[in-house]
C-alpha cells in the first residue's frame, strides 16, 4: 500500500505492468475512479482494477476506449502492442513442454493419481489393479519418451 489506500504498482516488472501503470496515471489525472471511468469504456470498474494491476491483460480495444476517454494522445494503444508481443511470448512458453524432469515427475504423479482416482470406481479389486496398471504403463512410456524415465516397467510395479 502507498499510504493513500490504493496498492502500489510495479511498472519495471513487465510490458503489462507498465501498461497498468500508465492506465493508473491517466486515470488518476484524469481525475476519475475506476468506478467512474468504467461506463466510459463499457466496462466493469474490476476490470479496470485487474488491468492496472497486471492482473488481466488488456484488449485492444480496451486500449483504444480509455485512449479516447482518458486523453492519452494513443500512449495506451502503443503500449498495447508492446503488452501483445510480451503476451505472445509468454504463451508460446507455456505451450512448450517442460523439459524439467522434477516438473516431468509432477505431471506424471499428478496424472497417476489421478488414474488411481478413475481406476477406484471400478466394481471390482482385480480389474480395477490391472486398470490401474495400465494406465500407469500407458503415463510411464509417455514420461520414457519425452527421457524423464528410464527402464521401469510394469513388472517393477508389482
Amino acid at each position: 500500500m502507498n499510504g493513500f489506500g490504493s496498492i502500489d504498482l510495479t511498472p519495471h516488472a513487465s510490458a503489462q505492468h507498465f501498461f497498468g501503470a500508465e492506465l493508473r496515471h491517466c486515470r488518476l489525472r484524469a481525475g476519475l475512479s475506476q468506478r467512474q471511468l468504467a461506463p466510459l469504456v463499457l466496462t466493469a470498474p474490476t476490470m479496470i482494477g485487474k488491468i492496472e494491476m497486471a492482473q488481466r491483460y488488456p484488449t485492444l480495444d480496451f486500449a483504444e476506449r480509455c485512449d479516447g476517454a482518458l486523453g492519452c494522445d494513443g500512449a495506451l494503444v502503443r503500449l498495447h502492442d508492446l503488452v501483445s508481443s510480451e503476451r505472445a511470448v509468454a504463451v508460446a512458453e507455456s505451450a512448450r513442454p517442460s523439459t524439467d524432469p522434477a516438473d516431468l515427475l509432477m505431471r506424471l504423479l499428478e496424472s497417476m493419481a489421478g488414474i488411481v482416482a478413475i481406476a477406484g470406481s471400478k466394481a471390482s479389486s482385480g480389474a480395477r489393479t490391472s486398470a490401474v496398471l495400465d494406465n500407469i504403463d500407458a503415463a510411464l512410456d509417455s514420461a520414457k519418451a519425452t527421457g524423464a524415465i528410464r527402464g521401469l516397467r510394469r513388472s517393477e510395479l508389482r
